[in-house]
């Protein structure tokens, strides 16, 4: 599969993007498959991408080039704040399935996957168009895999540290003041401070800084988990670290320092987690309001609860499977398929939802398929993608109805592919049967992702057969 990450890293901008879009690739390749970034950014963002394959340049400037880098890929995904409509339409043409990370509504995203991890998303207006799919909300929040296993916050009885970090770039020089502040109202806390290579001055900040502070630099995100874990509050800009910090259950104190964090905000806020933003004369009460023991258990219940750091897994998943439907291709079953479909039949996963689970000899499944082949009431078909079996539908024809069946092979599972080849097979089976019996389905009980499967295609519960079955009807005449 070919996939580009497009996003940029300066500055200006932050390295919020790098950090989400660097997640992203990484749920890529933990389902086995590698993207390549295309960044605007200096020499901050080289550093957080060293080792990854990357195209470095100012790709607004550059619409040429970047078009070229995207022609004919798989997928495209681009988080920006400053690319233009005309940027997501070049990419749009350019690629098959296209995901817009967006925040804020920023604009009238192409026909796509627009994913929105900001909490409460799933309540903002978007323009729902009916060509594009929406990913918001909380299980779309964009984590580093580091962020993924989580255990519960331990809540110490007293405040003793707390963690500093504006993000990657301290666009506006909050540090030295916080650390100023905190020196003063809170001189027995251990300061731990995460500065960015773009953030003001390593100088300023210390002068404003106690004995008691100590100070890191472009943290790699184990440690900045287990530095969130150890810490007992945090002050932070609103962007993906407060994200991070609702995950690992720090109570926060939050500056806004971008337009795009405004949501953010006020979702955390509606949420319980934050108490909104603070200005720097406004963060001594804030953290006061953190020093009650019960008050920080609430807030870290409220994180943790929220966000499962799966969210950039989701998205590639969605992703992928639109991908993979994209490539699929449907044909009737041959004696070619003997060896494919005897190890899909053979499946842990397929023989436990069928009716009979013991393994099956493959003399057995030879003389089964033989059958299948000559019996013009059974209509088998099989799905590939790039050449590898992806799964089959098959139709008995019998009388009074038509029985459907549906195996998905293991690599092609998770990406919502059951509902697109029920609906493709479906209209091969019309084409071949026009006036075939009511088309059914027997689905066993704790089956419930087959079942939904079936519902997305179409299919409606009629009752049970049994105690462990459900039928399901696709109407009399498909």
């Amino acid at each position: 599969m070919k996939i580009r990450i497009v996003t940029e890293g300066t500055a200006e901008t932050g390295l919020g993007h790098i950090g989400r879009c660097t997640a992203l690739w990484e749920a890529f390749r933990t389902l086995g498959h590698e993207a390549e970034f295309v960044v605007s950014g200096g020499e901050a963002a080289r550093r957080l991408l060293q080792g990854k394959r990357a195209h470095f340049f100012d790709w607004v400037r550059e619409p040429e080039r970047l078009t070229g880098l995207l022609a004919g890929v798989d997928i495209v995904v681009v988080d920006s704040y400053r690319a233009p409509l005309e940027i997501y339409e070049a990419a749009a043409r350019a690629a098959g399935v296209r995901v817009w990370i967006d925040d804020y509504m920023r604009l009238d995203y192409p026909p796509g996957i627009v994913a929105n991890g900001t909490m409460l998303a799933e309540r903002m207006p978007y323009r729902c168009r009916k060509e594009s799919r929406y990913l918001l909300g909380a299980d779309y929040i964009i984590l580093r895999e580091e962020f993924r296993e989580v255990p519960p916050k331990r809540i110490a009885p007293q405040i003793g540290k707390v963690l500093v970090t504006m993000g990657g770039s301290d666009v506006l020089g909050l540090t030295p003041g916080v650390l100023d502040m905190l020196a003063r109202r809170f001189p027995a806390w251990e300061k731990h401070v995460v500065m960015g290579s773009a953030a003001v001055t390593r100088k300023e900040a210390e002068r404003a800084a106690d004995e008691r502070t100590t100070f890191y630099e472009n943290l790699p995100a184990r440690e900045m988990r287990r530095l969130m874990e150890k810490c007992d509050a945090a002050v932070s800009a609103a962007g993906q670290t407060l994200n991070e910090l609702a995950r690992c259950g720090v109570p926060s104190v939050v500056f806004q320092v971008a337009e795009n964090q405004t949501d953010n905000i006020r979702n955390w806020t509606e949420a319980g987690f934050i108490a909104g933003a603070v200005t720097l004369d406004g963060l001594a009460p804030a953290l006061e309001r953190l020093l009650p023991v019960g008050e920080r258990e609430r807030i870290a219940r409220i994180g943790q609860s929220h966000v499962d750091g799966r969210g950039a897994v989701r998205i590639a998943r969605a992703a992928l499977g639109a991908a993979y439907a994209r490539k699929l291709s449907v044909r009737k079953a041959e004696e070619e398929d003997l060896m494919p479909l005897f190890g899909l039949a053979n499946d842990p996963v397929v023989r436990a939802a069928s009716f009979h689970s013991e393994p099956i000899p493959l003399e057995t499944h030879r003389k089964w398929l033989k059958r299948v082949l000559e019996n013009p009431s059974v209509l088998l078909l099989v799905f590939r993608v790039d050449g590898k079996l992806a799964g089959q539908v098959r139709f008995d024809v019998e009388e009074g109805e038509t029985v459907t069946s549906i195996g998905l092979a293991a690599p092609f599972r998770g990406y919502g592919l059951g509902p697109v080849l029920l609906k493709r097979a479906l209209a091969v089976f019309r084409a071949e049967y026009p006036r075939a019996p009511e088309v059914v389905a027997y689905i066993k009980a704790e089956n419930r992702a087959s079942r939904r499967s079936f519902e997305k295609a179409g299919y409606r519960p009629v009752g049970k057969t049994g105690e462990n079955v459900f039928k399901y009807t696709y109407g009399k005449h498909v």
